[in-house]
């Protein structure tokens, strides 16, 4: 599946109106506003929301422990891998829980 500027399907009339321009059409168009100084701009500015910036800190620091997952991976292979559904489900709902104190003050 290919996400990005729809692309032409009508067919073409003969004195070409109504056409949409294809994605070449807006490439060059694209082209032409960078040139002219247009759409980008070395000084923009840029303001995080509270949960983006959450986000992207908590992003900066993963924990990783490469031994756990390869004793899961493990696991899985050997077919003994078991889920509990019950943990699973307590630590969705205290997340939540933070989530939602964090977010209502």
């Amino acid at each position: 599946m290919k996400i990005g500027p729809p692309i032409d399907t009508a067919a073409p009339s003969a004195s070409g109106a109504g056409r949409t321009p294809g994605a070449a059409a807006i490439r060059t168009q694209a082209a032409a506003r960078r040139a002219e100084g247009e759409g980008e701009s070395e000084g923009a500015k840029v303001h995080l929301s509270d949960t983006a910036a959450t986000l992207k800190s908590t992003a900066a620091s993963p924990e990783f422990n490469a031994e756990k997952v390869q004793a899961i991976r493990q696991s899985i292979e050997d077919g003994t891998f078991r889920v509990d559904a019950h943990l699973i489900a307590e630590r969705l709902i205290g997340n939540a829980r933070e989530l939602l104190g964090r977010f209502s003050h």
